[in-house]
């Protein structure tokens, strides 16, 4: 089911649109929670330690902490997330 999320959220994002994952929601250009809205380019890590995502940004501070088990359609926001962390980061030519 999962898998069969992924492409119409990618697309609701290509869009201009946001795709909500319960504590989180993601555009193309941010990682929006409750309390903040963090560019892309200010995500440094996305790490899965023990059930739980820790998401940090650049200067090491702690954006959000997700339990993977809590968080609707993990696979499909991870993935989105990783994708659209990595397309941010400057190419080095």
């Amino acid at each position: 089911m999962a898998r069969a999320q992924l492409p119409k959220a990618a697309a609701e994002i290509q869009r201009g649109g946001t795709v909500d994952f319960g504590r989180v929601r993601l555009t193309a250009q941010a990682l929006i929670t409750k309390k903040r809205t963090v560019p892309w380019s200010q995500v440094a890590r996305l790490d899965i330690r023990d059930g739980t995502l820790y998401i940090d940004d650049a200067q090491g501070r702690t954006i959000e902490v997700l339990i993977v088990s809590d968080t609707p359609n993990f696979y499909v926001f991870h993935t989105l997330a990783r994708q659209l962390r990595t397309q941010s980061q400057p190419t080095s030519s």
